[in-house]
């Protein structure tokens, strides 16, 4: 081969490595940008626009914080905003908050458009709409419920505990979101988590996430009476406890609220017996005598008005004048004088 051709074949080896490099340079810069330079052809938009899945459930704690996500694929245009559904509030655009409520902000992470509230509150929950504003517009829906939190200690309204042993009590969290900050355990209206006095055993609060445990290492009567346990982010709640010297040692076990043990059983059938017997007794002494059968009001009448005219006719008959010495005459017509009255027996 001739100097001349040698040279031909370098020029056209080095113009191939050329077109190469800067067809790979054009690649990488669309991969990085996603833009299309004036005369190029239009890359394939992808179909799904959304990462995130629509129709996601998220789910808030009163008082607490939540973020409600809309990640978007890199090849999508537009801007995002996201709209409160209940009352069709434009809440942010872009980067850019709309509201006037201040607990909604607006936070970009990787194509990742994230709405936070802050201090969540029953009234947001609901649906909340991620909205590109393309050629058409497409969206996707958030739905956030709204959860308060609340506390429990076991073995409550009341616990009995001996006098001298150790008392534990222990208040788990229910519907949490979020991890415990602290909790505040009190007797009465006095706080005790660093409670130690000399003689009277000394408070020990263990929490961790969701749950909080008081103990005393020895209780006395010091230790009777309301605690409440309270927590950062749930309602509190509250037991009565009280620290016994064998008053009630059938009703009492360790650390455990107790139930009525079998002599008070015995007790209480005994009450009921004596009670049955006594409400007998009082019913027999007490039966009501029935009174006489009385004749009725026609009957009695009657009788009145015969043993009247029956009465009438002697009387009658008795003084009706005799035909001797005038005085009254007898059934058989012969007047005789005992029949006559003193005043009659005078005259005659």
């Amino acid at each position: 081969m001739t100097p001349t051709g040698s040279l031909l074949v370098c020029a056209l080896w080095m113009a191939s490595l050329w077109s190469c490099s800067t067809s790979d340079q054009d690649g990488a810069r669309w991969t990085s940008s996603n833009k299309l330079g004036p005369g190029e052809v239009s890359a394939k938009v992808p179909s799904e626009r959304f990462v995130t899945q629509n129709n996601s459930v998220v789910t808030g704690q009163v008082g607490a914080s939540v973020v409600l996500h809309c990640k978007t694929s890199s090849a999508t245009g537009g801007l995002v905003s996201w709209i409160r559904k209940r009352d069709y509030q434009l809440l942010t655009v872009g980067l850019q908050t709309h509201s006037s409520d201040e607990r909604f902000t607006i936070n970009y992470v990787h194509w990742d458009w994230q709405l936070h509230i802050r201090f969540v509150q029953p009234r947001d929950a609901g649906a909340y709409e991620c909205q590109v504003s393309s050629h058409p517009p497409t969206s996707l829906f958030v739905h956030l419920e709204v959860v308060e939190a609340e506390s429990e200690i076991l073995g409550a309204p009341e616990k009995h505990v001996k006098l001298g042993s150790i008392l534990r009590l222990v208040c788990i969290m229910h519907h949490t979101t979020e991890p415990l900050s602290y909790v505040f355990w009190y007797r009465g209206t006095e706080m005790i988590n660093y409670e130690s006095e000399e003689g009277t055993g000394s408070v020990v609060v263990e929490s961790d996430d969701h749950t909080s445990v008081l103990m005393v290492t020895r209780a006395s009567r010091h230790h009777s009476g309301n605690y409440t346990c309270a927590p950062s982010n749930a309602k509190p709640t509250s037991i009565l406890v009280h620290i016994l010297n064998g008053e009630y040692p059938a009703a009492m076990q360790h650390g455990v609220s107790s139930c009525m043990s079998p002599p008070s059983l015995a007790a209480v059938a005994l009450v009921a017996l004596l009670a049955q017997l006594t409400a007998a007794l009082t019913v027999t002494l007490h039966l009501p005598v029935s009174p006489p059968r009385q004749k009725s009001d026609s009957v009695a009448t009657c009788l009145h008005e015969t043993e009247g005219k029956v009465s009438a006719e002697r009387l009658e008959e008795a003084w009706r004048p005799s035909d001797v010495q005038g005085g009254p005459r007898g059934r058989g017509g012969t007047g005789s004088s005992l029949l006559a009255t003193p005043t009659q027996r005078e005259l005659s």
